[in-house]
C-alpha cells in the first residue's frame, strides 16, 4: 500500500488534503507538529510526507532534514503560501521533492502525488536491476557449502561502507569477490581500482597511492592523480597489503582515520570518499604478533573479515569451475562445444590445486589450445596427480619448524625447475615476485 503522512497544523486543511488524496486509496495518516511527524516515521514509515513549511515547533525545514537523515529514500513535499516561496526554494535545495503552493488545484495535487510514487517506483527498479546486473556480473562460481557461505557474507556486507579484508591463497579469486563487493554496493557507479602492493617498488609507493604534483622530484614531469583520488566515490581495493613497508603503513593509517591525503610536493589537503578492501595471502594477526605488520593499521581495517576457501577445499566446486573455463576458452579460440570425457574429470578432482583457480584456469586454456577433436580427455589434462612423497619421519613434532623446512624445500625444488627464474618460480607458487624474494631471505635459501 501507498502511505501518505500529512503535517498541517491546520486541521481544516488537514483533513481536506486527506480527503482528496483519498480518492486515489493513498493509505493517509495526520499529524499537526513537527515533533509528532518525526514519530510518525518511524511508526507509519511512509513513502511520501506532505509538510507545511509554517509548523509550531519544529518546522517543516527542520522536519525535512531530519527526515532524510531517518530515511534518505523518503519523499518530501512542502506546503508553501505565496509570501514563503524562497523558503520553498530553499527546502528543493536540501532535498525536498517539490512545493505546492497554497491555494492549491485539487488535481495538481493529485497529478505531483502520482509523479512522486513514479518516481519512487522507478528509483525501486533502478535499484532492482542494477543489483540483478551486479549478480550476473559477479563471476565468483561455488556450490559448495563454504562458497555458498562465503557469498552470503559478501551479500550481508557489500550494501554497507565497512572496510573489508580478504584472506586467502593466491588464486583463490580475491580480486573476483572485490569486485563483487563493490558492484552489489550502493558505490556500483563509482570506479573500481585495484593496486598490487607488492608490485610497486617501496619508493613509489607513496607517489602511487597519493600522488604527486609536477616538479615535486627527480622525474615528476606532470601532475599525477594517485589511486586514492582515482577511487573517489567508489572503492579501493588494496592487494596484498602486507607487502607495503611500515613507513608506508602509518602513513596509510593517519589517511584512512582523516579521509584527506596530501600529494607530494603540494600543500592542498584533497577529501575523499572511498571504501577500502584488501586483501593478503599471509594471515595479518599473525604478521602483526611477529611485529611485521602495525597493529593500529590491522585493527583499522579488520572491521570484517572473509575467509576464502582454497579450491582444495571446495572439491564439489572443481567441475563447475572447469567447464566454466572451458566454455570461456572454447569461445575465445574457436573451438565451441567441447566437452569433457569422465576420466578427465576425474583427473580434475584428484588434483590438490597448490595454484588454486588462477592455474586451473591456466590447464584448461592449455587443453582447449591442444584439443583436436570435440572431446578433452585426461591426456591434455597437464596436472601431476602422482602425490609426491612429501612424507617423512619427523625428528620433532614442532609445526612452525617443520613448515619451514617443507616450504624451504618445495621452493628450491621450483626454483631449480625454472634454472633459478625468479618470475616463473613466483607464477608456479602463485605468489608475487616481492614475496618470493622475501621468502628466500627469510628462509636462507642459497642459489
Amino acid at each position: 500500500m501507498k502511505r501518505i503522512l500529512i503535517v498541517e497544523d491546520d486541521r481544516d486543511m488537514s483533513l481536506i488534503l486527506k480527503s482528496i488524496l483519498q480518492r486515489d486509496n493513498y493509505v493517509i495518516s495526520n499529524c499537526f507538529n513537527g515533533t509528532d511527524a518525526l514519530k510518525q516515521l518511524s511508526e507509519v514509515n511512509p513513502h511520501i510526507v506532505i509538510t507545511d513549511i509554517n509548523l509550531p515547533g519544529l518546522n517543516g525545514i527542520d522536519l525535512l532534514k531530519q527526515a532524510k537523515i531517518i530515511n534518505p529514500e523518503i519523499v518530501v513535499i512542502m506546503i508553501t503560501a505565496h509570501g514563503n516561496f524562497k523558503d520553498s526554494v530553499s527546502a528543493m535545495k536540501m532535498g525536498a521533492y517539490d512545493y505546492i503552493i497554497k491555494p492549491f488545484n485539487n488535481d495538481e495535487l493529485l497529478l505531483t502525488i502520482r509523479k512522486a510514487f513514479e518516481t519512487i517506483d522507478l528509483k525501486k527498479e533502478v535499484k532492482y536491476l542494477r543489483k540483478e546486473l551486479a549478480d550476473r556480473r559477479s563471476n565468483f562460481i561455488g556450490e559448495s557449502p563454504l562458497s555458498q557461505n562465503m557469498l552470503k557474507h559478501v551479500k550481508m556486507i557489500a550494501p554497507t561502507d565497512v572496510t573489508v579484508i580478504l584472506f586467502g591463497k593466491s588464486g583463490t579469486g580475491k580480486e573476483v569477490l572485490a569486485k563483487m563487493i563493490h558492484e552489489q554496493s550502493e558505490r556500483a557507479n563509482g570506479p573500481f581500482v585495484a593496486v598490487d602492493c607488492g608490485a610497486i617498488p617501496d619508493t613509489l609507493v607513496e607517489s602511487e597511492f597519493f600522488g604527486h604534483e609536477k616538479g615535486s622530484f627527480t622525474g615528476a614531469n606532470a601532475l599525477k592523480i594517485g589511486k586514492f583520488e582515482q577511487a573517489d566515490g567508489g572503492t579501493l581495493f588494496l592487494d596484498e597489503v602486507s607487502n607495503l613497508p611500515r613507513s608506508m603503513q602509518a602513513v596509510l593509517l593517519r589517511v584512512l582515520q582523516e579521509r584527506r591525503l596530501t600529494r607530494i610536493g603540494g600543500t592542498k589537503q584533497i577529501d575523499f570518499d572511498i571504501r577500502v578492501v584488501v586483501a593478503s595471502n599471509l594471515c595479518l594477526q599473525e604478521l602483526v604478533d611477529k611485529r611485521e605488520f602495525r597493529e593500529d593499521l590491522f585493527y583499522r581495517l579488520n572491521q570484517f573479515m572473509i575467509s576464502i576457501p582454497t579450491l582444495a577445499q571446495r572439491e564439489e566446486d572443481i567441475p563447475l569451475l572447469a567447464d566454466h573455463f572451458l566454455k570461456k576458452f572454447g569461445n575465445e579460440f574457436g573451438k565451441s562445444g567441447l566437452k569433457f570425457d569422465t576420466k578427465a574429470v576425474n583427473k580434475l578432482l584428484r588434483y590438490q590445486w597448490p595454484g588454486n583457480i588462477r592455474e586451473m584456469e591456466n590447464v584448461i586454456r592449455k587443453a582447449v589450445l591442444l584439443c583436436d577433436g570435440f572431446i578433452i580427455g585426461p591426456e591434455l589434462i597437464s596436472v601431476n596427480t602422482v602425490k609426491n612423497n612429501v612424507t617423512q619421519k619427523f625428528e620433532n613434532f614442532n609445526l612452525d619448524q617443520n613448515r619451514r623446512e617443507l616450504e624451504k624445500k618445495l621452493i628450491e625444488e621450483v626454483l631449480t625447475s625454472t634454472n633459478g627464474n625468479r618470475i616463473s618460480a613466483a607464477e608456479k607458487l602463485g605468489i608475487s615476485r616481492k614475496s618470493l624474494y622475501l621468502k628466500i631471505r627469510d628462509l636462507e635459501i642459497d642459489l
